[in-house]
């Protein structure tokens, strides 16, 4: 799915809105050594598809540095939830 939504976000979020779905849980939204400034924007890239669909989100799962658990709490956020499945890196 990661590569659907590079590929056509719009067309891939409409599908699950299409069934009746009203939440997703974005997965893979950044490594542990993903730049904090990247993984708010592609957050934000995700969010603007995710309205256009009408889809919310239930938690994220995104790994950070130890070092940047602000990114997370900026993605939720973003997001509008308040849960993030992290993993934290070296």
């Amino acid at each position: 799915m990661i590569d659907a939504l590079e590929a056509d976000g719009p067309g891939t979020l409409a599908r699950p809105a299409a069934l009746g779905l009203r939440h997703v849980d974005p997965i893979a939204l950044g490594l542990w050594n993903t730049p904090p400034g990247e993984l708010a924007s592609t957050a934000r890239a995700l969010r603007t598809d995710l309205n256009g669909a009408a889809l919310g989100v239930s938690p994220v799962h995104i790994a950070v540095p130890a070092d940047g658990q602000a990114a997370a709490v900026e993605i939720c956020r973003i997001h509008g939830t308040d849960t993030a499945v992290a993993q934290t890196g070296r």
